[in-house]
């Protein structure tokens, strides 16, 4: 398995390298739910397996799939039935990451091929932003400053960027402050300091 394991409770929610998810319980292992996210949705098989880990929103498990109308996926975290299910983006190696802009949640994910902000309640896309390279693979977490409303995220290729995020009423407004070519990351992830 490449995706780290989510703990809530007395549940553990895991995904592993063929795509499977299972809500386990702690104490003893046994299954309480679990789906086969790419016979299930249809997700886009990647060269390495599957290495995105669920992530916990409220009542919802919010994972990507990269299926077609099904990118990503929320849900229930009791019993395992789709909270919601939305988009066609191809999924790479990442994990999603929730942020908080001026009171407003968001999850920002890479795709294969952009970075994105959802609304985690509902799924619906609140933003994209393409950053590609030629495997489609982008994977290191990004990094949320909420001191500056600035996002930073590397890929090889590409390169790094610094990503300057504003609310405009209901809208979410993005403008590139920096980039450079010399900072690639393909497996590291940043912290800021």
């Amino acid at each position: 398995p490449r995706a780290t394991p989510l703990i809530l409770g007395d549940r553990l929610y895991t995904i592993g390298v063929a795509g499977r998810m299972h809500c386990l319980h702690k104490a003893d292992g046994k299954v309480i739910w679990s789906h086969d996210l790419w016979e299930e949705f249809k997700g886009n098989h990647l060269i390495h397996g599957y290495s995105s880990s669920p992530v916990a929103y409220k009542d919802a498990i919010i994972t990507l799939v990269g299926g077609e109308d099904a990118a990503i996926v929320a849900f229930d975290k009791t019993d395992g039935h789709v909270l919601w299910k939305k988009h066609s983006f191809k999924n790479s190696y990442s994990t999603p990451k929730l942020i908080n802009l001026d009171g407003d949640d968001k999850i920002v994910t890479y795709m294969a091929n952009e970075i994105i902000g959802l609304d985690p309640k509902n799924g619906d896309l609140a933003w994209r932003y393409a950053i590609e390279n030629q495997w489609g693979q982008n994977i290191c977490l990004p990094i949320w400053n909420p001191e500056n409303h600035m996002l930073f995220f590397s890929v090889s290729e590409a390169g790094a960027r610094g990503v300057k995020l504003t609310r405009k009423g209901d809208k979410t407004e993005l403008e590139e402050i920096w980039s450079s070519r010399k900072i690639q990351f393909y497996h590291v992830t940043s912290v800021a300091i």
